[in-house]
């Protein structure tokens, strides 16, 4: 009897031993995250009758897939897929013709294949001794102001003025025992950032600060896929910089130190979300508060009623534009003004200037 019960232990005892080795955790959901877009994607042209592409190669990938545009049909065609390798050659490519391609990365995942988002389509010609072009060797990017170091941009402003303007030109190859170069296939150049959510650049005359402060680069990349040296853009925040107030009246130091944090707060906001029209906001002598024009934001309405109770002096008006934020600080015989300009507008010859984007000055009109 007890020999059976001992049987019946060691039974459960194994029993259970195999289920916990044999269980399985419940399956997590797929892991669907695409790959990166394979960066530096370069066509060439190699020897006399073929194009050879190159790209970096992304990390996790399980392979490439080479699409080609079709002349007659349109579109892109799918014609390689390239495995362990960052390189292709094309030799269907006629002597005298271009060719125009795109490619994307992917990954193989419980037998299912996820896909990249598609790269930036590259072209190049297969060029003979008759043709008086070239592909591109080299692309150049500069600044129309040759400014010294990095260029800055304030938080939410854009870059759309011809004089902030950023230019790149495109090289062909040097002409056999000459100085002269050959003329590229194509002038045209599309810009890129290295960190879009810091800077995004849509041409060579719009280039966008985003709302995040840090530094990225921007550079241009030719018909072929040839990448220019790279700019370093940093984007600042202007409304927290330091300003130089002792130089302002007394008044405008006063009501600055009084209300600096606040102050700064309703610019850099107001610098990201722009007011698109006009908007007043002061405390008549009955002690209520009068407002004029709309809010973008309602939910800021109690910072600057707190920043006009901190105010030293009575009747202190906020106004704010599309383009700056005004504070008036009436007096007894004139009204002062400070202003925070967050983006390219004219201001007056008469005001100030404290740092790269705070003016003050004196205003005709009493509040």
């Amino acid at each position: 009897m007890c020999q059976n019960n001992m049987t019946k232990v060691v039974l459960c005892i194994v029993l259970i031993i195999g289920i916990v080795f044999t269980y399985n955790e419940p399956a997590t959901a797929t892991d669907n995250t695409r790959p990166d877009v394979p960066e530096n994607f370069v066509v060439r042209q190699s020897g006399k009758e073929a194009l050879k592409l190159t790209w970096n190669k992304v990390k996790g990938s399980s392979g490439y897939e080479i699409y080609k545009a079709r002349i007659c049909l349109g579109g892109y065609k799918l014609v390689k897929k390239v495995k362990n390798k960052t390189e292709w050659k094309d030799n269907s490519v006629k002597v005298g013709r271009a060719g125009t391609y795109k490619i994307r990365a992917y990954r193989i995942k419980n037998d299912r294949k996820i896909r990249s988002a598609f790269s930036y389509p590259v072209s190049a010609k297969v060029c003979t001794v008759k043709n008086k072009s070239r592909n591109a060797v080299r692309v150049i990017a500069n600044h129309k102001k040759k400014y010294k170091g990095e260029f800055t941009l304030n938080i939410g402003e854009a870059v759309i003025e011809e004089n902030d303007e950023f230019k790149a030109k495109v090289l062909g190859p040097i002409k056999k025992g000459k100085k002269q170069r050959w003329k590229p296939i194509n002038k045209r150049v599309r810009w890129f950032s290295t960190d879009p959510s810091i800077v995004k650049v849509r041409s060579a005359t719009k280039m966008e600060a985003q709302h995040k402060k840090g530094k990225c680069y921007i550079y241009a990349v030719g018909h072929n896929g040839i990448r220019s040296n790279r700019i370093p853009v940093t984007v600042k925040d202007y409304a927290y910089e330091k300003v130089d107030i002792e130089k302002a009246p007394i008044r405008i130091q006063l009501f600055f130190e009084e209300c600096n944090d606040k102050i700064r707060e309703v610019c850099s906001y107001y610098s990201i979300h722009k007011n698109k029209e006009s908007y007043e906001l002061y405390c008549g002598s009955d002690g209520k508060y009068m407002q004029r024009g709309k809010l973008l934001d309602k939910t800021k309405m109690p910072q600057m009623k707190e920043l006009l109770d901190k105010s030293p002096f009575s009747w202190t008006k906020i106004e704010i534009m599309p383009g700056a934020v005004h504070f008036q600080i009436p007096g007894r015989y004139e009204t002062l003004q400070l202003t925070y300009v967050f983006k390219q507008i004219d201001v007056s010859d008469t005001f100030k200037k404290i740092s790269n984007c705070w003016w003050y000055g004196i205003i005709g009109a009493r509040i």
